[in-house]
């Protein structure tokens, strides 16, 4: 098991969205996120800020790219992740290189409230990108059960 689904609320996997870039895309979530009672006001212009500071992006086999973007935990007042999946992949800046852009076509947002968990889920996350299957079929998911499924 990759991601306890557990931690997902079905109202925050959205699939096969249509954006224009990254901003978009994390205004989405952040929306839902913020409707769902799990953040705060503030989450939205600290992820936007921190994706610019610290980008997320990541480049995996099979021509995926995803991107894991979070915050702060002080933004955050219930755990959560959320995930959305993208019709077209957006550009994001690489992770540990913000000269190199990456393709991405889904996104993992983490809503953790401790460095700990937070660090513990980005391993999970991780082990789970490297699984270059799962992230297939997690990529070609069309309904909320397969991606939950998907993510086990």
């Amino acid at each position: 098991m990759y991601i306890n689904k557990k931690l997902f609320s079905k109202e925050v996997i959205l699939l096969h969205q249509n954006v224009k870039d990254k901003e978009e895309a994390l205004t989405i979530l952040a929306t839902e996120l913020e409707r769902k009672n799990v953040v705060n006001t503030n989450f939205l212009p600290a992820i936007l800020k921190r994706e610019q500071e610290y980008p997320t992006g990541l480049a995996l086999q099979e021509n995926l790219g995803v991107a894991i973007p979070h915050t702060d935990p002080d933004k955050i007042k219930q755990e959560q992740l959320g995930f959305i999946s993208l019709q077209h992949p957006i550009e994001f800046k690489q992770m540990g290189d913000a000269n190199s852009k990456v393709k991405v076509s889904m996104i993992f947002v983490l809503c953790l409230k401790s460095p700990d968990k937070q660090l513990n889920m980005l391993k999970s996350f991780m082990n789970m990108f490297t699984d270059a299957e799962t992230m297939k079929q997690i990529n070609a998911v069309e309904t909320k059960e397969q991606f939950l499924k998907a993510i086990e």
